[in-house]
């Protein structure tokens, strides 16, 4: 009997240790977490070179009937913004704000443009197309696929997968329904270790319907209902806001995209996000942001041995370890994800990359 408690407790610190060796890139317990990069990069303003752009007015150039409320938010963000330019001789790329986020801003009380139209019927036919690459957020043909819009002047920022070309499109997160404030205090001293609270399942027909599924319910088996927190979206047990506002590491399971809606709430709320999926690419603002210093990818098979390893470091009061990562996160949150302003900054930023990368790929004049 004490030959095999030994042995059992030999195991455990051996996954203990392969744990900490796999998912830590690099960290051990005597590590000291300074060897986590500094995200300086968002810190140097001057390497924040956006793209000249020049903003389709609404209504004046683009009807009103044809946007939705996010389309207006993105416009009063960029309007006054010191890289626009009146003149389109001078702009680098054009935005449109055309899109059909239909569940902004009450999340699956779907309200469509008042007039639907396709970006190859509509774009080509603005007066400056030929100028310069033009932007379309998200897809108006529901399931059309991104090659079938793209022209040499469309400039396509994605929202379903399919067919995404990280050499020429642009990924942004969809907009947070929910205002969080960033919670600062220690991720030991939250009440939640890691939470998830959400519809745990896709739509039907999507290309990764079953992965959600999957993640929820090897996650599920961990759910202790105090320290961890894994529960569908119509469980009464814990409040949304409260669980995220107060958990140490949220959980970013696939949707539409290798994230879910909530993307955004949970970088907001103050929690590491654990992001899993079996696509790493494209995760949002991909061409400028590094999301192995702010927050933690696994794959599906990865998350029971991620669970053990993180249970065990909070068992020992470790998660310390962290700290740089959540520094991280806190600067990402403030320059890129905070509001809709650091948002569509983040974006020409991204633009600007594509832009400077494919040159020779758009239509000019």
């Amino acid at each position: 009997g004490v030959n095999t408690m030994a042995t059992e407790k030999v195991l455990q610190w051996l996954l203990y240790f392969l744990c900490i060796w796999h998912f830590s890139n690099g960290w051990s317990p005597n590590t000291n977490v300074k060897l986590v990069p500094r995200y300086s990069q968002i810190e140097n303003m001057q390497q924040k070179r956006y793209p000249i752009f020049y903003a389709y007015r609404i209504p004046e150039e683009i009807p009103s009937e044809y946007h939705t409320q996010y389309s207006h938010e993105m416009y009063e963000a960029l309007k006054d913004h010191p890289a626009r330019s009146l003149d389109p001789e001078k702009a680098e790329v054009f935005l449109t704000f055309l899109n059909d986020e239909f569940n902004y801003p009450n999340y699956g009380h779907m309200v469509r443009p008042k007039k639907s139209l396709s970006p190859l019927n509509f774009i080509p036919k603005l007066p400056h197309y030929r100028i310069g690459p033009h932007v379309v957020h998200y897809c108006f043909d529901y399931f059309l696929k991104p090659d079938k819009i793209r022209t040499p002047n469309i400039m396509i920022i994605n929202y379903f997968q399919y067919d995404f070309n990280s050499d020429l499109d642009v990924t942004m997160t969809p907009p947070a329904i929910t205002s969080f404030k960033f919670n600062e205090d220690d991720i030991q001293n939250r009440k939640y270790l890691i939470a998830f609270k959400g519809n745990p399942s896709a739509p039907n027909g999507r290309w990764n319907e079953n992965a959600r599924e999957n993640a929820f319910s090897r996650f599920s088996k961990y759910h202790d209902g105090k320290r961890i927190v894994i529960e569908h979206k119509r469980a009464a047990a814990h409040d949304f806001v409260e669980l995220y506002q107060n958990t140490a590491f949220s959980i970013a399971m696939e949707g539409d995209q290798p994230w879910q809606y909530r993307f955004t709430e949970i970088i907001n709320s103050g929690a590491i996000p654990v992001i899993v999926s079996e696509r790493l690419k494209p995760l949002p603002f991909h061409h400028v942001l590094n999301y192995s210093q702010f927050s933690i990818i696994i794959s599906p098979d990865e998350i029971d041995s991620f669970m053990q390893y993180l249970i065990e470091l909070d068992k020992q009061g470790k998660l310390d370890m962290f700290r740089a990562l959540w520094l991280n996160l806190k600067r990402v949150n403030d320059h890129h994800f905070i509001d809709r302003r650091a948002q569509m900054d983040t974006m020409l930023l991204n633009m600007k990359k594509v832009i400077h990368n494919n040159t020779a790929t758009f239509l000019t004049t």
